[in-house]
């Protein structure tokens, strides 16, 4: 799925993970402006987002049942 749609799924409560993670790492939506990692740390969506620029972001996104 793409980026809007991962964040979408975030939003509606979902854990998402990009093709590029390890096979045990997620990321779901924590608050209004913050998302929480597998491991409980927690961080701004913006900088979440600021280090994840480009092309390879944009697609490759799948829902961790």
């Amino acid at each position: 799925m793409t980026k809007n749609e991962a964040i979408e799924a975030m939003v509606s409560g979902k854990k998402v993970k990009h093709s590029t993670f390890l096979d045990d790492e997620f990321i779901k939506h924590k608050s209004n402006d913050k998302y929480e990692y597998e491991d409980g740390v927690t961080t701004k969506s913006i900088n979440f987002w600021n280090c994840r620029k480009g092309e390879i972001w944009e697609h490759n996104w799948v829902i961790v049942e």
